[in-house]
């Protein structure tokens, strides 16, 4: 039973399944489809089985109070009465220890997938025989989801995934989380026989899940073995536009990039000596919180670039990483086309690695930089040793140009607490993209201010690092309509949990 392609969507419910039958793009994204029946209110129909038109997987997890009902149906389905479909069995189930499901006579068409989703890191040599211990008599294949994720659990991930396949059966490991989502493609890229994935919209069953109907667009239809990794990678980045911008950059071209998004706490676990390819990423898109480290990886990338505080690209060289701030031109670039003037007291909202440098280069240009922030103690070094000044959030009714830079007041529900209604200025910048209409830039432009919001913005520098990492070069209009489109995905993609 063959999954092509390599994405199975899974379906929490019946209605998840009439969307997906229903809907030629979820269809033609997936190779199969994993039945999460103990999410569902009833088992499907034998005739509902039957009618769907790629690859099934059956999952159903034990539930004491359809204990009865869940071993009846599981039991018959090894005996062939649903047709040939895989049945995936939790290694930890009391059926599964007893060995019963296993022992089962079953037609050639029926398979077992012998799963394990472990809740706490391990050592290589314990996950080793965890990995083993599923390779059990009657099994046909295994999937085992690791507890860390980010890059470290990523490299573990794909050690693991080496040392087991010479066993010959189908090996499925990945990571958990949303952090886990690099992982799953990652996987896939190294000959894994499938990855798990979600509709476009509707719930996802597990964090970390890409929309399959989509990956072809965001993510360039997943990575390859051999080809370049480019990776976004911040605290969480499931919703950076990095992948679906630069994919539909490179649609274009005959370049063989691809890009993914890999949410970590640490980002030194990228720099780790003896990665198994496709680690460490040949280039990085930095964001938030990780722009000062970045700063600290390499050379710069061109004269003027060592002045920054903070970097948010870095390309991998024999020599190590070259840096670049694509932020700073953005911005300045949208400053000069505003009619806004070079001498009006700006105030930036936040002392991170976007701000830092932002600040440091208006201070260069003569321009009264102020800062707000929701820290304490000292100022950060870059901004104490330059003509910036510390304000309370009385300043932000005296400011003519006000900037958000702090990665928050997006919604209600991050709202920043200054007083941002009290902005009588000229122009309000926001770095957040999604929303495009965000908490901050309503309230700022409540009394008449013009605005430069995050797509604008984010348009601007990933035009630059485009051409910068890729070679690529497009039009003002071109990467802002890039932009939009990958905002138009991001937002629908945007699944509500079930778990």
């Amino acid at each position: 039973m063959n999954f092509d392609p390599p994405w199975v969507t899974v379906l929490p419910s019946p209605d998840s399944l009439n969307q997906f039958l229903s809907d030629p793009d979820e269809r033609g994204a997936a190779g199969g489809v994993e039945l999460r029946l103990d999410l569902w209110p009833e088992p499907p129909s034998w005739g509902t089985l039957a009618g769907i038109p790629v690859p099934v997987i059956v999952t159903w997890k034990r539930a004491d109070h359809r204990e009865p009902e869940r071993l009846r149906y599981l039991r018959e389905l090894l005996s062939g009465k649903g047709g040939e479909l895989w049945l995936d069995f939790d290694a930890e189930d009391p059926p599964v220890q007893r060995g019963l499901s296993l022992t089962v006579p079953r037609p050639p068409g029926v398979r077992i997938l012998l799963s394990r989703h472990l809740t706490r890191s391990m050592t290589d040599a314990a996950l080793r025989g965890a990995g083993r211990d599923l390779l059990r008599p009657g099994v046909d294949a295994v999937k085992l989801v690791l507890a860390d994720s980010g890059a470290a659990g990523t490299a573990q991930a794909l050690r693991l995934a080496t040392e087991l396949a010479s066993d010959g059966r189908p090996i499925i490991i990945f990571c958990a989380g949303i952090e886990g989502t690099a992982s799953r493609l990652i996987a896939v890229s190294q000959g894994q026989p499938w990855g798990y994935g979600r509709l476009r919209q509707g719930p996802s069953v597990a964090a970390g899940q890409p929309a399959v109907a989509d990956i072809q667009s965001r993510y360039g239809g997943g990575l390859r073995s051999g080809e370049p990794f480019f990776a976004v990678i911040g605290r969480d980045v499931s919703r950076s536009l990095s992948p679906g911008f630069h994919h539909r950059a490179l649609a274009k071209t005959k370049r063989r990039e691809r890009w993914a998004d890999l949410s970590l706490d640490d980002p030194e676990a990228l720099l780790e000596p003896h990665l198994l390819p496709p680690l460490p990423p040949d280039a990085l898109a930095v964001t938030a919180p990780f722009k000062l480290w970045a700063r600290r990886q390499g050379r710069a990338g061109a004269p003027g670039e060592e002045r920054h505080p903070a970097w948010n690209t870095l390309l991998r060289g024999e020599r190590g990483f070259t840096g670049w701030n694509t932020d700073v031109p953005a911005l300045i670039e949208r400053l000069d086309s505003s009619a806004a003037a070079s001498d009006a007291p700006t105030l930036i909202l936040g002392a991170g690695g976007t701000a830092q440098p932002i600040a440091l280069e208006l201070s260069r240009r003569g321009t009264p930089v102020w800062i707000l922030r929701r820290g304490t103690g000292p100022l950060p070094p870059a901004l104490a040793e330059a003509y910036v000044v510390e304000v309370g959030p009385d300043a932000i009714a005296d400011a003519t140009i006000l900037i958000n830079a702090t990665g928050a007041g997006a919604t209600d529900a991050d709202r920043l607490s200054w007083p941002i209604e009290d902005f009588r200025g000229e122009l309000a910048i926001e770095y957040c993209y999604a929303p495009r209409v965000t908490d901050f830039l309503h309230r700022a432009t409540a009394a008449g201010a013009s605005a430069i919001d995050g797509v604008e913005l984010f348009a601007a520098q990933a035009r630059r690092q485009a051409e910068i990492l890729s070679g690529i070069r497009m039009t003002e209009s071109e990467a802002q309509r890039i932009a939009e489109e990958a905002l138009i995905e991001l937002l629908r993609n945007r699944p509500e949990g079930v778990e």
